[in-house]
């Protein structure tokens, strides 16, 4: 039990991580998710290390030099 246990954690932690990550890479091009939910996360494929994709992003904002949401609606594709 305690063994399954500790596989699981390392999955959602390698998951995380990568969500994590994702999200700041985003962040560095200045470009906010706005409507992250656990059915925008989706795997690359059914293997135990499977890449995370985030998806939805339809209500995505890029933000200017102050932080603050810039004019219009931005539509972007972010790995």
């Amino acid at each position: 039990m305690a063994v399954k246990m500790c596989v699981l954690m390392c999955m959602y932690s390698h998951y995380m991580r990568q969500i994590l990550e994702a999200l700041k890479y985003c962040h560095t091009k200045n470009i906010v998710h706005g409507d992250l939910r656990p059915y925008h996360l989706l795997l690359a494929n059914r293997e135990n290390s499977a890449p995370v994709k985030i998806s939805g992003f339809g209500s995505a904002a890029e933000l200017d030099e102050m932080g603050n949401v810039s004019e219009g609606s931005l539509r972007v594709s972010c790995k």
